[in-house]
């Protein structure tokens, strides 16, 4: 029953706090992949495979802990979704559907870094 401007307000503040806050964390993983570059002048095709193993830990942590979670252990351990499902105690739909949208946000992250795979023409 609060007043229509001191409602409008409160959405206001926290679309601009989220707003804000993806930015920052866009412009960190920006800055980070950008001073990897510089300080090694190594481009994406040039990396060596331990260099392409440190900029994908980096986007890792980048992710949810339970997104980093399922995809460790699906690709680094090779368990598949109904072990992991055991071992977490999720469903196994649970599991699915967050590997699925783990997959979309790390895509999402390679992509702002610079890093996603080119269009095709």
């Amino acid at each position: 029953h609060a007043p229509f401007l001191h409602w409008i307000r409160r959405i206001a503040t926290r679309v601009g706090y989220r707003y804000w806050r993806q930015k920052a964390r866009r412009q960190d993983l920006q800055d980070a992949v950008e001073s990897h570059y510089r300080t090694g002048l190594v481009s994406p095709e040039d990396q060596t495979p331990s260099e392409a193993a440190e900029s994908l830990f980096h986007l890792l942590e980048q992710l949810d802990p339970k997104d980093r979670l399922v995809l460790t252990l699906f690709y680094f351990e090779q368990c598949d979704t109904r072990e992991i499902a055991e071992r977490v105690g999720w469903s196994h739909t649970l599991v699915r559907v967050r590997m699925h949208r783990a997959r979309q946000r790390l895509r999402t992250l390679l992509e702002q870094a610079g890093l996603g795979r080119e269009e095709r023409e």
